[in-house]
């Protein structure tokens, strides 16, 4: 009595099974995975001992006929900071995994407030009284020496539709020339706003204004200008 026994073929992804052979229908992952250990400098041998794998396994994974099983595709993705939507080509860029912190990559700046807690009809004009606090800033926000950089919290609509109330404008101190145009932070008194100015040479006249309409322009003398810095990045409202 002869028995039929049928051979039951794999269709899982990993193993060298009967199917293993002809599992070629994933070209990008292999072609993906070949790119992104170049890309962070890992060779395929310290990839095989990261994955506790010989080295001849992550080599066909590369170069075929075998491809990974899932809980080594998992391993394999937090070994390479990679996901897996990259690696089988569902997103067309790789995400890593946390960022590592680098704390040169970030400014620390004072915040300042417009109106300071103290004594708001003091005449002089002190940086430090308006001080509430401190914020990290990525560089590309404050490229240039830290001690160049503050943050105003902006706590008025003057500058509205521009600067939204309870945002954050970054100031560089340092830019203290006023140029037409531009959008400044300035002293009177002891409160501090933003305004674009607008310069007449001739008349040694700066004329202020409001991006909000309500706030009409005021005109004073250049050499009355109290000019803390130039805004240069607007953050939304925190």
């Amino acid at each position: 009595m002869k028995t039929n026994l049928k051979r039951t073929k794999r269709s899982h992804l990993g193993g060298h099974g009967l199917n293993a052979r002809h599992n070629k229908d994933l070209p990008i992952f292999r072609e993906r995975l070949s790119s992104r250990l170049k890309d962070i400098d890992m060779s395929q041998r310290e990839a095989a001992d990261a994955l506790g794998k010989d080295y001849r396994t992550v080599f066909n994974y590369i170069h075929g006929p075998n491809h990974p099983d899932l809980q080594t595709l998992l391993n394999m993705s937090k070994v390479t900071g990679t996901s897996l939507d990259w690696f089988f080509g569902l997103t067309s860029e790789p995400k890593l995994g946390k960022a590592r912190f680098n704390q040169d990559d970030y400014a620390l700046l004072k915040v300042l407030s417009c109106f300071p807690s103290g004594d708001r009809t003091e005449k002089s004009f002190v940086m430090d009284t308006h001080v509430t606090s401190k914020i990290a800033v990525h560089r590309s926000l404050a490229p240039g020496d830290e001690g160049d950089y503050v943050m105003l919290a902006i706590e008025d609509d003057s500058m509205e539709p521009t600067i939204q109330v309870d945002s954050r404008c970054i100031i560089d101190v340092s830019k203290t020339r006023p140029v037409t145009g531009g959008v400044y932070a300035l002293a009177n008194g002891n409160v501090i706003y933003l305004r674009r100015l607008v310069v007449n040479p001739v008349d040694q006249k700066a004329i202020l204004r409001a991006d909000n309409a309500a706030y009409p322009p005021m005109e004073i003398p250049l050499a009355s200008l109290k000019l803390i810095g130039r805004a240069t990045a607007a953050c939304g409202k925190l």
